[in-house]
């Protein structure tokens, strides 16, 4: 994938938030969207080996992450390569191992 950051600028609408349990291992997905409209484009990500997930001030209509950047970890934790954060609205953020665009711009 390119730059991430890029793409995250313009969709921030959260569609989907999810996560799954596979080999001791949580992964997850998140689907954003341009726009509140149902027929707008999304983009469906996949963060692997999520850990330290926060999530705040979420839900009671549609919730943005309006400023979502993904940067390399120096933290030391194991398997923990990269940490995604909203750092507009702080409402997310968590580390992962790697990350992968599922889909691009698909309505």
């Amino acid at each position: 994938m390119s730059n991430p950051n890029k793409i995250w600028a313009s969709f921030t609408i959260v569609r989907e938030l999810s996560l799954a349990l596979k080999d001791g291992k949580y992964s997850l997905f998140l689907t954003l969207s341009e726009d509140v409209d149902t027929y707008s484009k999304t983009e469906i990500f996949q963060f692997d080996y999520v850990s330290q997930l926060n999530l705040s001030n979420f839900g009671g209509g549609a919730s943005q992450f309006c400023l979502l950047q993904v940067s390399e970890s120096n933290n030391g934790l194991d398997r923990a390569r990269y940490y995604v954060e909203d750092v507009e609205n702080e409402n997310v953020s968590f580390y992962c191992e790697s990350f992968t665009e599922v889909n691009h711009g698909t309505n």
